[in-house]
């Protein structure tokens, strides 16, 4: 089980652990080269993720995965320490060097980044500028997929257009993200997550350390709430605060008013798809 540690805690000490820098959006394939190659390398493993991604000034306030579903994530990988830093004021406007220096003092022992990683103020420490003045960075390629790299950029754009088959193939695990369900089945994004496209997606509900089977419908009409359909439903629910909705893939988009409706031989379609 992973260590989850606060950045801003002043007690915190971890000893004897590499560090892997980034903020972590999305654990993607091209993380998967850089963690394994911490974890091949050295004992201890801590991760750095940033708590809100959504806040940095690329994201335009918008988030790909929230905190809790990148821990879960993470945690499935066996890393040893999970370090959240919550991007505030005082990151924002702290240098490089300095940012470094706090995580040297917490115990790090080295840096493991991807070569475009960058600290500090506007970006201001590059990974060769990381490497001259922390000569123990491990510098990673990351990988590529048909010779275009991996990056939480391009799954951000594809999830603007529902595309989980193409996000899915480049993350480590499903797509996840936390959710809210009340007693109409009817399911509720994070105020930040960005909107999906009208249509039918595949999915596995997470309750109670259980998945299950079904999908959802988001409607064509923007005024009707996104609706959850299970297979293998065996709760009855009130107002779920805390569950988790892994997203599949894409089964079809809803264009048009008339291709709205959602019949009896799409949801036997679906349900075989968890039959194989």
């Amino acid at each position: 089980m992973s260590n989850v540690y606060l950045y801003n805690d002043n007690k915190i000490k971890i000893e004897d652990s590499a560090f892997i820098l980034g903020s972590f959006e999305a654990i993607h394939k091209g993380h998967l080269k850089l963690i394994n190659k911490a974890i091949s390398e050295n004992e201890k493993v801590t991760i750095l993720i940033f708590k809100n991604p959504e806040e940095l000034p690329k994201n335009n306030n918008l988030l790909f995965m929230d905190l809790n579903s990148r821990i879960q994530i993470l945690a499935n990988l066996k890393i040893d320490n999970i370090l959240v830093v919550n991007f505030d004021e005082k990151i924002k406007n702290m240098s490089g060097i300095d940012f470094l220096n706090s995580l040297k003092l917490m115990g790090a022992q080295k840096f493991y980044i991807g070569k475009d990683f960058k600290a500090g103020k506007n970006g201001e420490l590059n990974s060769e500028k990381i490497k001259l003045n922390f000569n123990e960075t491990v510098v990673v390629d990351l990988l590529e997929n048909n010779n275009v790299k991996i990056s939480t950029s391009i799954l951000k754009e594809n999830l603007v257009f529902g595309n989980f088959s193409f996000i899915n193939e480049n993350l480590v695990a499903n797509f996840l993200i936390k959710i809210r369900i009340n007693f109409k089945n009817q399911i509720f994004f994070l105020e930040k997550f960005h909107n999906l496209p009208p249509g039918l997606y595949i999915v596995k509900l997470i309750y109670n350390n259980k998945k299950y089977h079904g999908f959802i419908h988001i409607n064509f009409d923007k005024n009707i709430k996104t609706q959850l359909h299970l297979f293998n439903q065996d709760f009855s629910i009130a107002d779920i605060e805390n569950c988790f909705l892994e997203i599949i893939k894409e089964h079809r988009f809803i264009i048009s008013e008339s291709t709205n409706v959602v019949n009896n031989q799409e949801k036997s379609e679906i349900k075989k798809f968890f039959l194989k």
